[in-house]
């Protein structure tokens, strides 16, 4: 379904005008991709989330992320969404689903240029906000008195950085990193615990509170309008000083951006 609606998409784009008379047609404007941006990813998964289990749960965790984009020479701002989830989450036997959501708002502002490869590469560096949700759900039978479900809640300020390299005027290579500074952190907890963890919001410092993603990848313009998006991703999750929740996860990932 998700690749119907990528190509369906591509097609409208593709065949729209591409603009009124004695107007310029859109294109880049710099270093950033600029407009909307769809992808949709699929890769390896690992979770441990000592709220059930100090055991290790593996799959495949898919990815959905659309983001809008707002660039220029000197900076400009990101706002973006992502969506994993799977059910099939597994130690042995035992399955688990899991579902994560983020809101990402990203502000980036060009600190330098150096020489890579003979080109020039653009840096560019800004804070991060947004939020952050995982909720996991074992497949087991509980009693009355035990919840078969663990919640973990991110409210966080970060950083984020992005090293954008134009390899022509259709192919640009880019590699990113996000990562939370301080959070506010909400997370399921057990009452019978410590009097001392007792408390299911707290401030969390890095690395205490860590949601860090990294991301290599290319867009190259097919059009003035349309550009095709590849690149890997890695994803790591650190929650604590509850139960820890510790996870990781990389995917490929492909899509597209229109520009507007």
């Amino acid at each position: 379904m998700f690749f119907r609606v990528l190509t369906l998409l591509a097609l409208t784009v593709l065949t729209f005008p591409a603009g009124l008379p004695a107007q310029t047609e859109p294109g880049p404007t710099g270093p950033l991709q600029t407009g909307l941006t769809i992808q949709g990813g699929l890769g390896r998964y690992s979770v441990r989330d000592e709220y059930f289990s100090a055991q290790k749960y593996t799959g495949t965790l898919p990815s959905f992320a659309a983001s809008w984009g707002r660039f220029h020479e000197g900076g400009g701002y990101r706002l973006g969404i992502d969506h994993r989830t799977s059910s099939e989450i597994r130690n042995h036997n035992l399955s688990a689903g899991v579902t994560s959501f983020s809101l990402d708002l990203d502000f980036l502002y060009r600190v330098t240029t150096v020489s890579l490869f003979s080109r020039d590469a653009h840096l560019f560096l800004g804070p991060s906000t947004g939020f952050f949700l995982h909720f996991s759900e074992l497949h087991i039978a509980f009693s009355e008195l035990e919840i078969p479900y663990s919640f973990a809640f991110l409210l966080p300020l970060g950083i984020n950085s992005t090293l954008a390299l134009p390899m022509t005027d259709r192919l640009r290579l880019a590699a990113s990193f996000r990562s939370t500074l301080l959070s506010l952190g909400l997370r399921m907890i057990d009452l019978d615990e410590d009097v001392e963890t007792d408390s299911p919001l707290r401030f969390l410092t890095f690395p205490s509170g860590t949601n860090a993603t990294f991301r290599l990848g290319a867009q190259y313009g097919v059009t003035n309008r349309l550009s095709l998006d590849f690149g890997y991703e890695l994803r790591v999750l650190r929650i604590g000083p509850w139960d820890p929740l510790l996870s990781a996860g990389d995917n490929l990932v492909a899509g597209f951006t229109v520009g507007f």
